[in-house]
C-alpha cells in the first residue's frame, strides 16, 4: 500500500531478456483531484529534456489495466490522446494502474531491457497523474538478485532498490541502470563522484580515465567560482559495439561509447570531450537554461532561440576544457577547432538558415537529418561553438585578456540561476557587455540572425595562431557518400554535380568508363579529371542506368588548418596561454 501523500511505483525487471518491464502505480484519486467522477488522467512524456525531438514514447506502452485495490474490480478506462489515459476513480481507496513497458533500444535517451541489464531514461517509464506534476514518488525496483542499480534517485533507509523523487521533473531527470557494472569511484574539489561502467565485457579501464576526468571537472569548475553544484555525480557509461552519444542531468549524466573507445588514442580524446560536455552542463543547461526551457512542458515542443548558447557554448568548452586540463595538447586542440571550420564551410546551410532558427527548429531539423539538411539547416553545436569562439577571442581581444568568455558564463549563472529563472537574449548581451567594455549585441546578431560566415582568419592572430589554407587540389563534385558504398548521400547546394542533377540515391558505377568503388574513387577521379573538362558518369538511379555528364572544379575551399605561430611574440604567447592553459592554476596564483 502506498502512503496516502505520495505515488508509489513498482518496477518489475526480473526478466529482461523479454525486453519487457512491468510497471505498476498505487495512488489515492485525491491526489489529482478531489472530485472522483472526474477521474484520474494519466500521462506520458513525448520528449526528454537534452534531447529535442517528439519521441512518441507512449508507443511503447503494453497491456494496460485499472483495477480498485479494496475490491479488485476492474476500473473503466479509455485513451484519450496518444499518450493520455483516463481512468474512473474507484468508489473508495486505491487505484492500481498497470501496464508493460517494451524497450530495446540503446541511447541515452530511450529503454533497453537485456538479459546483461536494464537502461532507461524516466520519460519512457513513468505514466504519470495529471495535476500532480509536483508530488512525491516512491519508486520500487525488482531486478535479479545478484544486480546492482545505479541512479541518481535518493534511496529509502539505504535500500539501493527503494528510491525516491520529488515529481515528475525529478523522476525524468534522473536514468537508472541495473547489471553487474564495474564502479570506479573517485573525489574532485572534496566531492564524491563515480563512473558506473556497463557493458566493458572485459576490457580495461585505462589508468588515466579517472586524473583524466578529475583534471576537466576542476577546470569547468573554476569557470564558476571553483566550487560543485551538486553533493555526488556519477557518470553511467554505457558500452556497446557501436554508437555514441551523451545526455545530461543534474547529478549523473549517460554516457554511451564503442567498447574499444578508451584504448585508441583519438577515441580516448573524443570520449574525453564527451564527459566534458555532459558534465559542463551541470552549471550550462541543467541549472542555467533558456527562459523558454525554465519550466518544461514534457507533452510538446519546448521552442528557443537560444540552443546555440545552451549546447553551441557547451560544444566550445568541452574540448578547450581538455586542453586545459592537459588531456589534449594545444596542437591537438587547434586541429579540432580546424576540422570545426572547414565543417563550417562544407555547410551551404548556414548561409541560409540562421543559427537562431536552427535552435528553434531543432525539435524538426537536427534530430531528423536528411539528404537536403546540409543545404538547408546548420547545427546549433558546431556552429553554436564556432559563435562562441568568435566571442570569446573578441572579448579577450578588446580587454587584452582582462575578461573572456568565462566570465560571461560566470556572470549568466550568478545573475540568472541565482535568481531561479531562465535567462533570455537580453540578459546574455548584458553579460557580453560587461565582459567586452562595449556591446557586442552587433557581433552577436551577425553570427546568429542572418548567414553564419566569420572570419576566423582576422580573430586568431592576437593569440599567435594562424588559420592556413591548404589547396590540395583535385576535383570538387559537390556530392556527400554513403560511409561504404559510392551511392550519393546529398548534394550541396550550387556544386557541380547540382548542377548536373545528380541526387540522393544515384549510385555511381563509372567514371570515364572506369569502373569505380568507394575503395578507388578518390583515384580514379583524380587520374581522368582535366580542368573546365566535362566527365562522363555512369549511374544506377532507381533502377534504371542512366549516364550523366558533370563537369567538377577544383575545391572552392582549401583545407583549413590553425598553426601555432613559431614567431610569436611574448604578448601573443601570453594571450594565447590565457585562453588554453589551466584556469585553476591561474585562479590560485591570482588568491
Amino acid at each position: 500500500m502506498s502512503r496516502p501523500n505520495e505515488l508509489t511505483y513498482t518496477l518489475d525487471a526480473t526478466q529482461p531478456a523479454e525486453h519487457r518491464v512491468h510497471v505498476e502505480l498505487r495512488l489515492q484519486p485525491a491526489l489529482v483531484s478531489q472530485d472522483r467522477d472526474a477521474g484520474i488522467e494519466l500521462y506520458l512524456p513525448v520528449w526528454t529534456p537534452g534531447s529535442y525531438m517528439v519521441r512518441e514514447y507512449s508507443r511503447h506502452i503494453e497491456s494496460f489495466t485499472a483495477v480498485g485495490a479494496r475490491t479488485g474490480a476492474a476500473l473503466d478506462w479509455s485513451k484519450t490522446s496518444k499518450n493520455t489515459y483516463r481512468v474512473r476513480a474507484p468508489d473508495e481507496g486505491e487505484a492500481i494502474i498497470r501496464y508493460t513497458v517494451y524497450g530495446h533500444e540503446l541511447t541515452v535517451r530511450t529503454a533497453d531491457f537485456t538479459a546483461e541489464h536494464v537502461f532507461f531514461d524516466g520519460a519512457c517509464l513513468f505514466l504519470w497523474p495529471r495535476g500532480a506534476e509536483t508530488q512525491r514518488a516512491s519508486l520500487h525496483l525488482r531486478v535479479p538478485p545478484d544486480w546492482r542499480i545505479a541512479t541518481q534517485l535518493p534511496t529509502v533507509d539505504g535500500d539501493p532498490s527503494h528510491r525516491v523523487a520529488q515529481g515528475l521533473a525529478d523522476i525524468v531527470d534522473a536514468p537508472v541502470l541495473a547489471g553487474r557494472f564495474q564502479e570506479v569511484p573517485f573525489e574532485v574539489l572534496g566531492t564524491p563522484h563515480r563512473f558506473v561502467l556497463d557493458g566493458l565485457d572485459g576490457v580495461s579501464v585505462p589508468e588515466t580515465l579517472v586524473p583524466d576526468t578529475v583534471a576537466v571537472i576542476e577546470e569547468a569548475a573554476a569557470i564558476f567560482g571553483g566550487e560543485l553544484p551538486y553533493d555526488d555525480y556519477q557518470f553511467l557509461a554505457l558500452f556497446a559495439h557501436e554508437g555514441r552519444g551523451g545526455l545530461e542531468h543534474t547529478r549523473s549524466s549517460t554516457l554511451l561509447a564503442p567498447r574499444t573507445a578508451l584504448h585508441d588514442r583519438r577515441s580516448y580524446d573524443d570520449y574525453l570531450g564527451l564527459v566534458a560536455h555532459e558534465h559542463f552542463h551541470v552549471w550550462n543547461v541543467k541549472r542555467m537554461r533558456p527562459a523558454e526551457l525554465w519550466d518544461y512542458d514534457f507533452e510538446r515542443e519546448n521552442y528557443t532561440r537560444l540552443l546555440w548558447v545552451a549546447e553551441g557554448m557547451t560544444a566550445y568548452y568541452d574540448d578547450l576544457l581538455c586542453c586545459r586540463a592537459g588531456v589534449l595538447p594545444p596542437e591537438r586542440y587547434l586541429q579540432i577547432l580546424s576540422d570545426q571550420i572547414q565543417a563550417v564551410r562544407n555547410t551551404p546551410g548556414r548561409l541560409v538558415h540562421p543559427l537562431s532558427m536552427a535552435s528553434f527548429d531543432a525539435w524538426i531539423k537536427l534530430y531528423r537529418p536528411d539528404e537536403n539538411s546540409r543545404n538547408s539547416t546548420q547545427s546549433y553545436y558546431t556552429h553554436g561553438a564556432m559563435a562562441a569562439l568568435c566571442l570569446d577571442l573578441t572579448i579577450r581581444s578588446e580587454t587584452d585578456g582582462a575578461a573572456s568568455l568565462d566570465d560571461v558564463m560566470a556572470e549568466l549563472y550568478r545573475t540568472t540561476f541565482g535568481e531561479q529563472r531562465g535567462y533570455t537574449r537580453d540578459d546574455l548581451l548584458s553579460c557580453l557587455t560587461r565582459a567586452a567594455g562595449r556591446p557586442l549585441d552587433d557581433l552577436v546578431a551577425a553570427l546568429v540572425d542572418g548567414p553564419f560566415d566569420p572570419d576566423f582568419g582576422s580573430l586568431l592572430p592576437p593569440f599567435g595562431v594562424a588559420l592556413v589554407d591548404r589547396n590540395e587540389g583535385g576535383p570538387y563534385l559537390g556530392v556527400h557518400f554513403n560511409p561504404r558504398k559510392l551511392v550519393v548521400a546529398s548534394v550541396l547546394r550550387d556544386g557541380p554535380a547540382a548542377a548536373a542533377h545528380l541526387s540522393p540515391g544515384d549510385e555511381i558505377l563509372a567514371v570515364e568508363g572506369l569502373r569505380v568503388r568507394r575503395s578507388n574513387w578518390s583515384d580514379i577521379i583524380r587520374s581522368v579529371w582535366r580542368e573546365e573538362a566535362t566527365m562522363e558518369l555512369l549511374v544506377s538511379r532507381r533502377g534504371r542506368i542512366i549516364k550523366v555528364a558533370v563537369q567538377p572544379r577544383p575545391a572552392p575551399h582549401a583545407t583549413a588548418r590553425l598553426t601555432l605561430q613559431t614567431d610569436a611574440s611574448a604578448d601573443q604567447v601570453r594571450q594565447r596561454d590565457a585562453w588554453l592553459q589551466p584556469r585553476r592554476a591561474r585562479g590560485a596564483q591570482d588568491t
